[in-house]
């Protein structure tokens, strides 16, 4: 798909306020070179829902919802369409593990528009949904 990111795993840029990244340096990773970052976010989601549909009963019953991002590209403009194909992959792998749990969906400005169209289409699927929307107000 076009709107799927293919950025390879590689350390990821730290930033410290203000250093360069020369300064800052990286976090590094252990994957293996050429895995997509956008694939282990998905893996990551769904190795998430294994270990909750394992659970005992008991413990399970607590879990009242999954949320698959928390604001998912914070402060970049431009990425509507990469969110929206990660939201579509993580839904549908997620949802072969926990078929009726309600998955969260979180949307934060400026990469929140046209979501009652995007909602309506993997609403379709099957299975609870919750929009969560953010907005900070200065």
């Amino acid at each position: 798909s076009p709107n799927r990111p293919r950025v390879s795993t590689a350390g990821i840029p730290r930033c410290r306020g203000g250093g360069t990244l020369a300064q800052s340096g990286v976090y590094p990773t252990s994957r293996e070179p050429g895995v997509a970052w956008f694939d282990v976010a998905v893996e990551s989601v769904v190795n998430l829902a294994w270990w909750i549909a394992q659970l005992p009963h008991d413990e399970a019953s607590v879990i009242s919802a999954l949320q698959i991002a928390n604001e998912p590209a914070l402060n970049t403009a431009g990425c509507m369409e990469p969110i929206k194909q990660f939201y579509r992959e993580a839904l549908a792998a997620t949802r072969k593990v926990l078929p009726t749990l309600p998955l969260v969906l979180n949307f934060i400005y400026p990469n929140s528009g046209g979501l009652d169209i995007f909602m309506a289409e993997v609403q379709a699927w099957g299975g609870a949904l919750v929009l969560d929307q953010h907005w900070y107000l200065k």
